[in-house]
C-alpha cells in the first residue's frame, strides 16, 4: 500500500519571481495556495524564488530564496 502511495506522489519544482510573504498581487498568493494544497495532499514541492526583500540567499523549509530579482 505504501508503494502505491509513493508512486502517485509528485515531486515538483515551482519557479516564481516573487513568493509570499513578498508579493505584488494575486498571482503570488494564488501560487502559494496551490503549493500549500498540494503539500497537504502529500506531494513534495520546492519553491525557487528571488531574494527580493532579504539580504542574503536563504532556504526556509521548502522555499529557496536564491535568485536575483529583476
Amino acid at each position: 500500500m505504501d508503494r502505491e502511495r509513493n508512486q502517485s506522489q509528485l515531486r515538483l519544482l515551482v519557479v516564481s519571481n516573487l513568493y509570499p510573504p513578498r508579493f505584488l498581487g494575486g498571482y503570488e498568493l494564488g501560487c502559494a495556495e496551490i503549493v500549500n494544497g498540494l503539500r497537504r495532499r502529500g506531494h513534495e514541492l520546492t519553491v525557487l524564488t528571488s531574494r527580493h526583500g532579504v539580504e542574503e540567499p536563504c532556504v526556509a523549509g521548502h522555499v529557496h530564496r536564491l535568485l536575483e530579482f529583476r
